[in-house]
């Protein structure tokens, strides 16, 4: 056994002591002060990920009773619209919570903005919604990120995860006030004989 002596023990002291017991399992003495309250704890224990933490991607096809399997994603198809509720029914008998549904809005915006272009325009309509969407994907995570992380620090007025929520969906109705000043800025006739 190690040799006692006089004064605290260290981690080393410990450490040969439990080494020299051939009974005792390693570790023989466990710290506690990392685990003192359910927060700490929260943080320390093991990860669990379950079906009811995933989110499931769905990726929309136009047309009807279409399926086409998404190379990169094994697993992952897209889906028609009619095909949409059987995923969502798939989903929910494995406990997966939320999909995630892509491919609707880009298919939509442009359809509605093309109509209101001259037809001599639309190449410059589908080059102006390509940069805006691709600068959208370069802004987005970023603005979304800070958005997150300040309003879960320290520094925050008040603590509130759904920050990044909130902000798109103040951006979605800014949007769409200044879509409605644009239509109504256009002439009746202009507007009708586009449709």
């Amino acid at each position: 056994m190690a040799a006692e002596r006089a004064g605290p023990r260290t981690f080393l002291d410990i450490d040969t002591m439990h080494t020299a017991n051939s009974h005792s399992l390693f570790p023989g003495i466990r710290m506690r002060r990392m685990r003192r309250d359910p927060f700490s704890r929260a943080l320390m224990r093991e990860n669990t990920i379950t079906a009811s933490d995933l989110i499931y991607p769905v990726f929309i096809l136009e047309g009807r009773n279409q399926r086409e399997p998404v190379l990169s994603m094994p697993g992952v198809e897209r889906v028609s619209v009619d095909l949409l509720l059987k995923v969502a029914e798939e989903c929910v008998s494995l406990g997966i919570p939320v999909l995630a549904l892509w491919g609707i809005a880009n298919a939509a915006t442009q359809g509605l903005m093309s109509r209101l272009v001259a037809p001599d325009q639309q190449g410059a309509l589908q080059g102006a919604t390509t940069s805006v969407q691709s600068l959208s994907q370069l802004v987005g995570p970023f603005l979304f990120t800070l958005t997150f992380a300040y309003f879960i620090g320290n520094n925050a007025p008040w603590i509130m995860p759904g920050a990044p929520f909130l902000l798109a969906s103040c951006l979605l109705v800014l949007a769409l006030l200044i879509a409605m000043r644009v239509l109504a800025g256009m002439k009746p006739a202009e507007y009708v004989s586009s449709f």
